[in-house]
């Protein structure tokens, strides 16, 4: 009896730790001036920047080397990219491990300031608290 009590609690601790692992995020939000307006992807004209646009792009371009003489890059790591953001590009709750708010975070960098922190908000305020 101890044994299966046992087992249960093990259980329950471990689903515990996994559904704290991934957080869901709205990535529709739009990305925010400091006065509080929508920016835009690129000009006036473009649609507002989302937190979607922003991650996926970034997760889109890390996949093309910028060095043309630099080798290809892995196609797992690249297709593995290509379907986070797939998953994320108008999520209004994706799901995300660790991993894959880790992986965008290290992308993101590739947009102004503003596109990052904003970003990094939405997907992991700790980060820039």
């Amino acid at each position: 009896m101890k044994r299966i009590a046992l087992i249960l609690i093990s259980l329950a601790v471990s689903t515990s730790v996994l559904a704290a692992d991934a957080r869901k995020i709205d990535f529709t939000r739009p990305i925010l001036d400091g006065a509080g307006m929508p920016m835009h992807e690129t000009d006036d004209k473009s649609p507002t920047a989302t937190v979607g646009f922003v991650a996926s792009f970034a997760l889109y371009r890390a996949a093309v080397a910028s060095d043309p003489r630099a080798p290809a890059p892995d196609a797992v790591k690249v297709a593995k990219r290509a379907i986070l953001a797939l998953k994320i590009a108008t999520a209004t709750d994706a799901e995300l491990t660790a991993e894959e708010v880790s992986e965008i975070k290290s992308v993101i960098g590739i947009f102004p300031p503003l596109y990052v922190l904003r970003t990094l908000q939405a997907i992991d305020p700790a980060a820039v608290k």
